[in-house]
C-alpha cells in the first residue's frame, strides 16, 4: 500500500511540474532592454522556442523585411538558459551585426518565466518579453 501511495504521489508531482522548455515554448516579443538604469523600448525583436530549437527574428520596419537566424537551446534549467545560433539560413557573420550578442552562444539568467512574461539577464542587460 505504501508503494502505491508513493508511486501516486511521484506521478502527481511529475504531472504537475513544468520544465523550463515547456514554459519557453512559443514566440516571445521583446518589449524593452534595460542597461545601467537606461530603458530602451523594443518591439521588433522576437525569440521563438520549439522543441529544443530557437529562432531569433528581427523585423526591419524601414526596409519592410525580416532577418532571422536559427539556433538551439543548449541547456535550460530553472535559472539559466543557454542558446547557440547556427549558420542558418545564412552565414552567422551576416546576422551578428544586427544583434547585441558578443558571440554565437549566449547564456541568460532567467529572472522570470511564466505563461505571459519572460525576463532574461545577460552581460548586465535585462531583456523584457511578452508572450506573442
Amino acid at each position: 500500500m505504501k508503494q502505491l501511495i508513493c508511486a501516486a504521489l511521484l506521478l502527481l508531482c511529475v504531472a504537475c511540474s513544468k520544465n523550463t522548455e515547456e514554459k519557453l515554448f512559443g514566440m516571445w516579443q521583446m518589449k524593452q532592454v534595460e542597461y545601467q538604469g537606461e530603458i530602451t523600448p523594443v518591439d521588433t525583436v522576437f525569440y521563438n522556442f520549439q522543441h529544443g530549437l530557437f529562432k531569433y527574428m528581427i523585423i526591419d520596419q524601414p526596409q519592410d523585411t525580416t532577418r532571422h537566424c536559427y539556433g538551439g537551446i543548449i541547456s535550460d534549467t530553472d535559472h539559466i538558459l543557454t542558446l547557440r545560433l547556427f549558420n542558418d539560413p545564412k552565414p552567422l557573420g551576416e546576422f551578428m551585426p544586427y544583434i547585441d550578442w558578443p558571440s554565437a552562444e549566449r547564456s541568460f539568467y532567467i529572472d522570470k518565466l511564466n505563461g505571459s512574461k519572460m525576463i532574461l539577464t545577460s552581460d548586465e542587460k535585462t531583456y523584457y518579453f511578452i508572450k506573442y
